[in-house]
């Protein structure tokens, strides 16, 4: 059974260094014949202005509402919501990498580089990741109402202009 299991984690490795990526596909790409991931140009772009939206300072739910009021991709998907658009920022696929066992708390999580073609440049990726400091960092701010505390980013904001 052990070696079994040794060859099956092997393969699979060996598979996703080829790009035969596992699960989901992720928006922007599809599963070619060969059953590698490449990008769909008729996606990529939405996943590019997301990444773009996003350095501009809006947030995962400014996006969401943006993407629903154009409706992009819409009827496949009925409603953007921000949990999307964060699973979207936060993917290391569009940049080529893919992440495995990243939600697994039991197993630390690999990284395989470059074995998919990116749709965003590692430079545009890192300033994402900056920008997402940022925003955790400087709009929340705690006030007290009535011996309870608050964490609030609209008050804050209001406060500060």
């Amino acid at each position: 059974i052990e070696i079994v299991s040794e060859r099956t984690k092997f393969g699979l490795n060996g598979a996703i260094k080829a790009g035969h990526i596992p699960g989901k596909i992720p928006l922007g790409y599809y599963r070619d014949t060969d059953k590698t991931l490449k990008v769909d140009v008729t996606t990529k772009d939405i996943v590019l202005r997301i990444f773009e939206l996003y350095l501009e300072g809006k947030s995962y739910q400014t996006i969401a509402n943006i993407l629903n009021q154009e409706k992009v991709l819409y009827p496949q998907v009925k409603q953007w919501i921000d949990s999307s658009v964060n699973r979207i920022i936060n993917n290391k696929i569009y940049m080529g990498d893919y992440e495995r066992y990243k939600n697994d708390n039991d197993k630390e999580t690999e990284i395989y580089m470059d074995v998919v073609p990116p749709i965003i440049t590692r430079a545009m990726w890192e300033e994402v990741q900056k920008q997402k400091e940022t925003n955790q960092r400087g709009t929340v701010c705690s006030i007290f109402i009535l011996r309870e505390r608050v964490n609030c980013r609209k008050f804050c904001l209001w406060i500060q202009t």
